[in-house]
């Protein structure tokens, strides 16, 4: 017969392992927060059409190209001219994206945004 410790332990490991198993079946799938628009949609983007505070600056990464530094809150032409020449199926990503709010001490840092460029408007 088994001594009670070694069997409290056998039954603890036991219930380790299977409660382990199934929080990692659990978890939930990561979702992609690729926002996907046409070419001419962004063109008109306006950092400031969903939001109360008002875009000083950003600054937006085409791959393969130095990141572009934007005054305002639309893409500028050198932003304008690279876009045009992107093909579907390109990700473009938004970051360092300031306003208003931005200078004050204990500000939050406005989260990146990525586009995945399509072929239809």
């Amino acid at each position: 017969m088994m001594h009670p410790k070694k069997i409290a332990l056998v039954l603890l490991f036991v219930c380790f392992a299977v409660s382990s198993s199934f929080a990692q079946n659990s978890k939930k799938k990561a979702v992609d927060p690729t926002m996907k628009v046409s070419k001419e949609k962004l063109a008109q983007f306006n950092m400031n059409e969903n939001g109360d505070t008002n875009t000083t600056s950003f600054k937006i990464k085409f791959p393969g190209y130095p990141t572009i530094s934007v005054k305002g809150n639309r893409l500028n032409n050198e932003a304008l001219e690279r876009l045009e020449s992107t093909e579907a199926g390109t990700r473009i990503q938004v970051f360092d994206i300031k306003d208003a709010s931005s200078k004050k001490e204990g500000a939050k840092k406005n989260p990146p945004l990525l586009f995945k460029v399509t072929s239809t408007p």
